[in-house]
């Protein structure tokens, strides 16, 4: 009898302590009826729904804001782009393709994933090939959980590869950024459009020489979310 009630005390005594330790706490601004409005020490989702635990030993009151699988809809990403660009002049002229994808993990506060550019450069003897491998990082300002519409934050990014001549050459090819970004969900969906601006540094080397450069970025991606 007193060896079960040592296991109870000492199962009582370890619920509590527990339950201290994941409390979170809110206050009630506001209640109507069975409605109320809320402010919580973590962060909530508009229309979602979530678990209120209680304990009947200590009083204390807990919520699961882990946000339920049907609402985290943006854990994995694929993302497109294709941009071209023309120019001519008496003395010059320019073609560019460019394509990228990228595969991306998305935690809510930060996102990271591996990313592959394929530029294609013709100044009128032919198409000079670039082929990048590297991966990116985006820390969200706004969390990209839930339904938000608008989410911007910082990103760095940096790839290494090489371009291929025409004549046969090829030179080797390191670039390293850091911007900023903003992603429109369209129509809420789990589709967005994807602005990004970077000031980047950039280094080409060849087997007889290397030069490097620093510019600035644009891109317009399309994201799909999943």
């Amino acid at each position: 009898m007193i060896y079960n009630r040592l296991i109870l005390s000492f199962f009582t005594a370890f619920t509590i302590t527990s339950l201290s330790q994941a409390a979170e706490s809110f206050t009630v601004k506001k209640t109507k009826g069975r409605q109320a409005v809320i402010e919580s020490s973590t962060p909530l989702v508009e229309g979602e729904t979530y678990i209120i635990q209680t304990s009947k030993q200590s009083g204390l009151i807990s919520e699961d804001v882990k946000y339920p699988r049907s609402n985290r809809s943006r854990e994995n990403s694929f993302s497109a782009a294709i941009n071209s660009s023309f120019f001519k002049a008496d003395t010059l002229q320019e073609h560019q393709i460019d394509l990228e994808g990228r595969y991306g993990w998305n935690f809510g506060d930060y996102e990271v994933g591996p990313l592959l550019h394929i530029a294609l450069l013709d100044e009128g003897a032919g198409f000079n090939t670039d082929f990048y491998v590297g991966g990116y990082f985006d820390y969200n300002i706004t969390p990209n959980v839930g339904r938000e519409e608008m989410v911007y934050g910082l990103t760095a990014q940096a790839y290494g590869g090489n371009r291929e001549f025409t004549n046969g050459a090829s030179s080797q090819i390191f670039a390293m950024g850091a911007g900023g970004f903003l992603s429109w969900y369209l129509m809420g969906s789990s589709t967005a459009l994807r602005f990004e601006g970077l000031v980047q540094s950039k280094k080409i080397a060849t087997s007889a020489t290397s030069a490097s450069a620093i510019g600035f970025v644009g891109n317009m991606i399309f994201a799909f979310y999943y």
